[in-house]
């Protein structure tokens, strides 16, 4: 079987969010302050548990307590910085599946700095835009499929064309979903979280992170059909979330 066909077989099973979320999965997240809400509600949808401190006192214990991590790397503070270092070495001990989503690393040094810190705990899911992502391959001077084996790690870049990249296999996904997704605030940082809550179903975070894709796309489409712009879009697409 090649690696097209066992993908095409995966998308061919897929089922919903909601379905295949049903262990409730406890998802602990620090995103940008812009984005928590929406990223909660997401979670909440498909039946997800969120939380979101990032209170350097408590930051282990919901860690630890945690099934999937998410870390977005939006509006950092030092006390932020901190939590985050807290959390990613907590769920490397731990063994808890993370995602590290790259915000607007091309944009500053000292945030690319930071994420490359951040790869010595090993994540398990590494997201980013195609900026995002070329920035990091080039501090790290290395290909994609290189940072992977680097870091043992599964790495999507979502753009144009989405990829999905790990150290044996290489995606070329489809673009789904609709323009107003780029015009919603968070959006991104949404589909991070949904990829730590899918991790939490599935061994292999390859699959977790190409179902993620295709179920975000499809409800994305859905959700458009019943909007009238990015304002109604929103609501629409965490409705479809919590009903696919």
């Amino acid at each position: 079987m090649t690696v097209i066909e066992e993908i095409r077989g995966d998308l061919e099973s897929i089922k919903s969010f909601v379905e295949v979320l049903q262990n409730q999965p406890k998802v602990h997240c620090i995103v940008n302050d812009v984005a928590m809400a929406m990223t909660a509600n997401a979670l909440l949808a498909v039946g997800a548990q969120p939380s979101m401190t990032n209170d350097l006192f408590e930051i282990n214990a919901f860690t630890e307590s945690a099934d999937a991590l998410s870390i977005n790397l939006g509006m950092l503070t030092n006390d932020k910085r901190r939590a985050i270092r807290a959390a990613t070495q907590c769920a490397s001990n731990n063994k808890i599946p993370w995602v590290l989503d790259v915000t607007l690393v091309e944009r500053s040094n000292v945030r690319l700095a930071f994420c490359e810190e951040l790869l010595e705990q090993k994540p398990t899911v590494i997201r980013g835009n195609c900026a995002e992502v070329t920035a990091l391959c080039q501090r790290q001077n290395k290909s994609k499929s290189e940072l992977c084996q680097a870091n043992d790690t599964v790495l999507v870049t979502t753009g144009e064309v989405d990829w999905v990249d790990s150290m044996s296999k290489s995606c070329e996904f489809k673009k789904l979903g609709h323009e107003w997704m780029s015009q919603v605030a968070g959006i991104g940082c949404t589909l991070s979280a949904l990829i730590a809550a899918m991790l939490t179903a599935y061994d292999d975070p390859f699959s977790a992170s190409l179902k993620t894709l295709f179920l975000y796309g499809i409800n994305g489409e859905r959700a458009a059909k019943e909007s009238q712009g990015p304002g109604t879009f929103i609501n629409h697409f965490i409705d479809c979330l919590s009903i696919s």
